[in-house]
């Protein structure tokens, strides 16, 4: 059904654009049939940019609806729009003219006009809902404003705006309109006519400097004046090439015109400009900071990395050092570009020790144990530089000490699922489960079983009989070691 509906808004939308519309002696004629009557009224003078008057009645002569024909030139393009009034309302519309038809009659055009943008006419008649709902609401023309916008800014310019007084140098000081004895810069000129040779060409007619001496703008010669501005706007003025004589103030005012009329006011613009974009700039750049660096405490406090947490390490040397303790375990700079992910990897080679007069910073190579209270259960957590080996790797980082009992560890890593043995007599760790490990440190548990027999060293242990993911169990790993394998 819908399919049905849309098909039939397509044929009517079609039916309505194909209509064939004509004038003649001021009867508009749809597709043969007469609907309505046009009729021009005479334009004795112009005002408010009124070309053409042309009431609309129906075939019994009732006036329906008067329409004003209005153009005016901006920057040599003609901007066109119509204003309709009818008879007993207030709101008087102005909206754009856009016709898709070329004709030297204006009635047939304004009759197509209607009747294609607003359906105020079809082969059927006068549609009078469609010109009540019209006049019941309030329309203004975009082409209306740019010309209004355009004439408020000359009316500006000889208030608001800027002169020069023109002398026997070619370096013009431009003064301000309010301030007489303000300089705002300076019209440097060539000479006070085009050239033959500047014809066509882009050869400088003559060049506008601001007080920073700035070239704000460029005039060229080139069949007509055109301006080329510092922003790289292009201004292809009314002004002809023919009559301009710069020697007359008049004339290097009407070019000033043209920059005044694009927002040029000269004096220290640009550079203000300048300034509040670099200030912008600026700006935009010191919020990403602050987002970045919000991004990174929330990754910080969200890590298992520890920042100035109250603890203590015990040296090598049995030395208790005391202080806020800082570890990185994963690494930050990753999560924050990563969408808060982890890329698993333990980055914890050092540990580093805040005193009020001291820091300490110790590898994990010196082998230091530390501990820090937890702050999710007020546990004390340790941790210890341990020396162990991946295929391939001998490697060294803090890890957790999960299990110390007379100088046996069971470690695991904060950050995966990392399981570290070492028995008191063994000078490095041995990592139980190296497939959680990266690149081409991994292998399968099964490759694993040669290496460890290896290391314990002893065939009363037998690796499968231990479940490496339960602490309790590599316990009795160590305990079976010392009991069973004579090792004291």
């Amino acid at each position: 059904m819908k399919q049905i509906i849309s098909i039939l808004l397509i044929l009517m939308i079609n039916i309505t654009f194909c209509q064939e519309i004509k004038v003649k002696k001021d009867i508009i004629i749809i597709d043969g049939k007469e609907i309505a009557m046009i009729k021009e009224i005479p334009v004795k003078k112009v005002i408010d940019n009124v070309k053409g008057i042309y009431e609309f009645y129906d075939l019994n002569n009732s006036k329906l609806f008067t329409l004003y024909y209005k153009n005016q030139d901006v920057n040599k393009s003609l901007k066109e729009w119509v204003k309709l009034i009818k008879d007993g309302n207030p709101n008087e519309n102005e909206v754009d003219l856009k016709s898709d038809i070329f004709s030297l009659n204006f009635k047939r055009i304004f009759a197509d006009f209607l009747t294609k943008k607003y359906n105020f006419f079809n082969s059927n008649g006068i549609n009078y809902d469609k010109i009540n709902e019209f006049f019941n609401q309030k329309i203004e023309s975009g082409e209306q404003k740019l010309v209004e916008s355009d004439s408020n800014k000359e009316k500006e310019f000889f208030t608001e705006g800027y002169f020069v007084q023109t002398g026997n140098s070619n370096n013009i000081d431009i003064l301000s309109i309010k301030d007489k004895k303000l300089v705002l810069g300076q019209f440097i000129k060539t000479g006070n006519k085009c050239f033959n040779e500047q014809l066509n060409s882009n050869i400088d007619y003559a060049s506008i400097i601001d007080n920073d001496k700035n070239v704000v703008a460029k005039v060229i010669c080139n069949g007509g004046v055109v301006i080329k501005t510092i922003k790289n706007e292009v201004i292809d003025s009314k002004i002809s090439t023919l009559n301009l004589d710069l020697s007359l103030d008049t004339d290097i005012n009407k070019i000033l015109l043209e920059l005044y009329k694009k927002n040029y006011t000269l004096g220290n613009q640009i550079n203000k400009e300048k300034v509040a974009i670099q200030n912008d700039k600026n700006k935009v750049i010191q919020e990403q900071e602050k987002q970045k660096q919000l991004t990174l405490d929330e990754a910080k406090v969200n890590s298992k990395n520890i920042y100035y947490q109250p603890g203590y390490i015990i040296t090598q040397k049995n030395e208790k050092i005391s202080g806020d303790i800082s570890i990185d375990f994963e690494d930050i700079d990753y999560i924050v570009t990563h969408n808060g992910e982890s890329n698993k990897m333990l980055m914890s080679y050092e540990v580093r020790l805040k005193q009020p007069a001291k820091f300490y910073t110790y590898k994990a190579t010196e082998g230091v144990k530390f501990c820090i209270n937890d702050k999710k259960t007020g546990n004390e957590k340790c941790y210890k530089g341990v020396k162990y080996k991946i295929p391939l790797i001998n490697a060294n980082q803090y890890f957790e000490i999960a299990y110390e009992n007379n100088n046996d560890y069971i470690f695991t890593n904060p950050i995966n699922d990392y399981v570290l043995i070492q028995p008191k007599d063994k000078e490095k760790a041995f990592l139980l489960n190296p497939n959680k490990s990266f690149g081409s440190g991994k292998q399968s548990l099964e490759k694993v079983i040669p290496d460890f027999d290896k290391y314990i060293n002893c065939t009363e242990i037998n690796f499968k009989n231990y479940d490496i993911n339960s602490i309790e169990s590599l316990k009795s790993m160590l305990n079976d070691y010392h009991s069973k394998c004579n090792k004291k």
